[in-house]
């Protein structure tokens, strides 16, 4: 994989992304406008693990879209009953530097990954955020003097309770109000804001727009690959993602082997069901904090070089589902099974069924292991029954579709838009 690939493969990622933006704002606002509880945790909390809204609600909704000609595109969520307390330290008289009292470091952190097929890095970018109801009233749309004056001013700051005394830069200038922001999810939609607090001054825009400009690489500051890095925002992501995947693990693990636990946890990309993990509990305990990190990570299998040996090392979906009436062999092992016989099952099958043999049809047809003659039967077979899906399992035949036309020069239009 040369350096030129991965850029034009990222660049053409964040042009599909600029071809769907009406889809990835609503579906960025909706994703909040499904979260009812109350408290500015529980609501965070509510977004990353809850069912039907939140991270559940964009795999559902968005990824299918945003994935396609050879990537796979996953929300995940992990939520600690527990909070990364700091120290901001002001720069002082003489150069010396004074503490503020001890605060939070964020309470929800955006992990953007763009990953070869062997799940190394190509891109990454972060956004760490303070969570508030609403926009305070007064001469900063925060209140608490310390958080806003680690976020606005503070050159550095020093851990409290994960490092305890370590001490870390943060970002200046136009990188800070990439890396540290406000969110406010009290009122629909939820908002987010950029740097300084003071009143008048930073930029207040919807959620759906900052999921849009995260996926384009217009916010989210970037995170070097290498995890033994030097630079202040590096060490700071990269010390997040260690303090998670120890939670997670009950161990200490290295820096690299810390985001491939945590990655694990929600291997099978293209296999939506698994896309939270708790730590310390399923119930938030009154007046109790928390932090979160959701990941968003974008799999691309047309970058990266194939181990010696091997053929396909794609994320597999594991698939134990009972086969309807009619279907052979009681389970259905999608692996080994011929196109011609996914096909009959396929208008057999129930929704979850339909949408496992779709997922396995259209990563056959990103890896070229059809034939002319199945490709020919899948085209014809899918239109005739997608109006019969359900909306979600439609889009997905839909993209197959779109990918049988690119992949395999399949150029009559037998379907319409939905």
């Amino acid at each position: 994989m040369t350096i030129t690939m991965s850029k034009q493969r990222i660049s053409d990622f964040q042009s599909h992304a600029n071809s769907h933006v009406q889809e990835i704002r609503e579906a960025g606002d909706q994703a909040w406008h499904r979260v009812s509880v109350k408290g500015e945790v529980a609501i965070v909390r509510d977004f990353l693990i809850g069912k039907g809204r939140g991270t559940d609600y964009l795999n559902r909704n968005l990824a299918h879209l945003l994935g396609g000609n050879g990537r796979v595109v996953k929300f995940a969520s992990i939520f600690l009953h527990q909070m990364p307390y700091v120290i901001g330290l002001r720069k002082a008289d003489r150069g010396k530097q004074t503490k503020l009292s001890r605060c939070e470091l964020g309470d929800l952190q955006t992990l953007f990954l763009y990953l070869d097929q062997n799940k190394s890095i190509c891109q990454a970018r972060s956004v760490i955020f303070q969570a508030k109801l609403k926009p305070h009233t007064g001469s900063h749309v925060i209140d608490h003097p310390q958080q806003r004056e680690l976020y606005d001013t503070c050159p550095s700051f020093q851990y409290e309770s994960i490092l305890k005394g370590e001490k870390r830069g943060l970002p200046s200038d136009r990188f800070r109000e990439r890396a540290l922001q406000y969110i406010f999810v009290g009122n629909r939609p939820v908002q987010v804001r950029t740097i300084p607090s003071d009143m008048g001054q930073g930029a207040t825009e919807n959620y759906g727009e900052h999921l849009l400009r995260l996926l384009n690489d217009s916010t989210g500051l970037d995170v070097p690959p290498d995890q033994s890095t030097d630079n202040i925002w590096g060490r700071i992501v990269w010390d997040m993602i260690e303090y998670v995947a120890a939670a997670v693990t009950k161990r200490t693990p290295t820096r690299k082997s810390g985001l491939d636990e945590l990655l694990k946890h929600f291997n099978h990309f293209e296999n939506h069901d698994k896309f939270a993990i708790t730590v310390g509990g399923r119930r938030l305990g009154k007046n109790k904090g928390g932090f979160g990190l959701q990941f968003i990570i974008v799999w691309d299998s047309e970058l990266g070089e194939k181990p010696p040996g091997k053929t396909n090392i794609q994320p597999k979906i594991e698939v134990t589902q009972t086969i309807e009436p009619g279907m052979p062999g009681g389970k259905l092992d999608l692996e080994s099974a011929n196109i011609r016989d996914m096909l009959a099952d396929l208008e057999l099958a129930r929704a979850q069924v339909q949408t496992e043999i779709l997922f396995e049809l259209d990563r056959r047809v990103r890896y070229r292991s059809v034939s002319e003659e199945e490709a020919h039967a899948i085209y014809k077979v899918l239109p005739r029954i997608c109006s019969s899906l359900p909306n979600k399992t439609a889009s997905i035949a839909y993209q197959l579709l779109r990918n049988l036309e690119s992949k395999m020069a399949l150029t009559q239009k037998v379907y319409v838009g939905y």
